[in-house]
Order: structure tokens, then C-alpha cells, then sequence
């Protein structure tokens, strides 16, 4: 298992929020208007459970080849979700891939 610096994995914007227990962007902005928002950290332990590499174009590293990764998430042994994520290959030479990513949480007790 391995730690996710969450941070460093989801976006600005509407998922960090979501995960910061703010409401999201989208949320009706009238009932929360003026009310005090709460913010809460999590950290979670990511164990890998899927992983292929595909290679579509010449052997080796080339654009267009991806990376799929399939994760269940844990908070103090007990599984609250899953994160899945596939990254393209983007440059060669250095290497550089864009990945995106999703996180799904279960309903998720944050001791306070």
C-alpha cells in the first residue's frame, strides 16, 4: 500500500472541493449563502489493484501509449472508495504523460 498526497493528485476546482467538505461550485449557492463553512483534511492509503500498460504505436515509450491504474482507497484499514486514473503519453524524450483521474468516495465518518 502507498500513500496519495491528494493534493498533488486532484485538480483545483470542483473535486478538491468536494474532498475539502465544502459544497462545490455547483451546489445551490441561496442555502449556503452567508452560512460557515467547514473544511476538513483526509488522507487516504491507496493499494493498487489493476494495472496495464498499452503500447499502440511503434514498441517501446511513443505517443499515444497509455497507462490505466485501478486503486481501492482505505482510511484507517477500512475501505471508503476508489480512485482509477489513465495517463497518455504526450512527449518522449524526457517522457511526459497527462493523466486523468477519478476519485470516488463512499460516505466517509470524519472524526472530529
Amino acid at each position: 500500500m502507498r500513500k496519495i498526497n491528494l493534493r498533488s493528485l486532484i485538480p483545483v476546482g470542483a473535486a478538491a472541493t468536494v474532498l475539502a467538505g465544502a459544497p462545490p461550485a455547483w451546489a445551490d449557492t441561496d442555502s449556503t449563502h452567508g452560512a460557515r463553512q467547514r473544511q476538513e483534511t483526509i488522507q487516504v492509503v491507496a493499494k493498487q489493484t489493476q494495472f496495464q500498460a498499452i503500447d499502440v504505436g511503434k514498441e517501446g515509450h511513443s505517443l499515444g501509449d497509455e497507462l490505466v491504474i485501478a486503486e481501492d482507497l482505505y482510511q484507517s484499514g477500512k475501505k471508503i472508495g476508489d480512485h482509477s486514473v489513465v495517463c497518455t503519453y504526450v512527449h518522449t524524450g524526457p517522457d511526459t504523460l497527462q493523466c486523468l483521474g477519478t476519485f470516488a468516495l463512499l460516505t466517509l465518518s470524519i472524526m472530529c
